[in-house]
């Protein structure tokens, strides 16, 4: 008796179509990583208190980057709310989906121990 094929987990997908997609999640991840012109952070900390750099760290750092030096360089400047400077809307990373900010703090006190914050001379 023979046995049923397994079925691939994206097989409702074109051939064609899964190909696109994989080429495109592979330049997003790795453009950053060919550009040697970025600039390499001298430094980093840990911040102890909330400001504002330190929230648009921890919104780059949630969608996938490192510092707005790396995003810069794949998207372009990242979009601020006009009021108080913080992120409005990133890119992943990895998919290049959308992601939108409130224009409220978004960084509790309870994950201010994982943002990382460099210091470029």
């Amino acid at each position: 008796v023979p046995r049923p094929l397994a079925r691939h987990p994206m097989s409702h997908v074109a051939t064609s179509e899964r190909k696109t997609q994989e080429r495109t999640r592979r330049s997003l991840t790795s453009a950053v990583t060919r550009d040697p012109k970025l600039p390499k952070p001298s430094r980093m900390y840990r911040p102890k208190t909330w400001t504002p750099d330190v929230e648009n760290a921890f919104r780059l750092q949630e969608v996938g980057f490192k510092d707005v030096h790396e995003y810069a360089s794949m998207f372009g400047a990242p979009q601020q709310w006009p009021e108080n400077g913080l992120y409005r809307m990133l890119r992943v990373k990895k998919t290049g989906y959308f992601t939108y900010w409130r224009e409220e703090r978004e960084c509790p006190e309870s994950c201010l121990h994982r943002v990382r914050m460099y210091v470029f001379d």
